[in-house]
């Protein structure tokens, strides 16, 4: 818990990790460098370094002192993910990391508490745009998505979509939330959805027979995409 706001539970942190990581990182034809903005436990690193094609996993996250505290005394939600040698880990505010470096990422995961919809959310996700590759995806939480509450989510896709024009909507339940989160791609110039059998094939082309993994799976990537007509 941060600030009064819960935000894993060892019950079901591999359904939000796992939902917010492997949808883009397997629909990006070749993930080689990965950003993860947030995500201080090491659960979203744990899940993108179970890909062999990433070359580099930087994590920059706001709290040092969560990134000790749980590289201490929960090692076992990141699996040893800090000690991976493509992994670094950056202490230091997403925005400023964004604007110091001038490196392109395939994939940028954002894992931070609260979304970013304030006065400089778009010049945020700019900066975000910037430092995509060609072809690259943002894949971010975005709030609760259910019928009883989507309007914080309606209002992160319109600030995203001020710079990227592509955009897809997906939830997953997540028991300890009590609610069906959100979750946002968003990309430059659109990723195409990928038919059943390449889903599958990449599946296990990227994570063999999916071992490790307690939630994704190709049925489950189909499923976390279909919304209802309504929402």
């Amino acid at each position: 818990i941060l600030d009064g706001k819960l935000q894993s539970a060892a019950l079901d942190e591999h359904i939000y990790h796992e939902a917010l990581v492997h949808p883009a990182m397997l629909l990006h034809p070749h993930p080689r460098r990965v950003l993860i903005l947030g995500g201080g436990e090491g659960e979203t690193l744990r899940e993108v370094l179970r890909y062999g094609t990433v070359e580099v996993a930087v994590m920059v996250d706001l709290d040092e002192e969560v990134v000790t505290l749980c590289r201490t005394y929960l090692p076992e939600w990141s699996a040893r993910a800090f000690e991976d040698p493509r992994a670094r880990v950056v202490c230091g505010d997403a925005r400023d990391y964004l604007q110091r470096t001038a490196d392109p990422f395939d994939v940028i995961l954002q894992d931070i508490t609260d979304a970013v919809t304030d006065d400089f959310a778009e010049a945020y996700y700019q900066a975000i745009g910037q430092r995509l590759a060609d072809g690259g995806i943002l894949a971010m939480q975005a709030l609760e998505l259910n019928l009883g509450d989507y309007a914080g989510h309606l209002r992160i896709r319109e600030e995203v979509g001020r710079v990227f024009p592509c955009l897809s909507s997906y939830r997953a339940y997540i028991p300890s939330f009590r609610a069906d989160w959100g979750f946002l791609l968003a990309t430059a110039a659109g990723v195409a959805p990928l038919a059943p059998g390449v889903i599958e094939a990449r599946f296990r082309e990227r994570l063999g027979s999916g071992a490790g993994l307690e939630f994704y799976g190709p049925p489950v990537h189909r499923a976390l995409f279909t919304l209802s007509r309504d929402l």
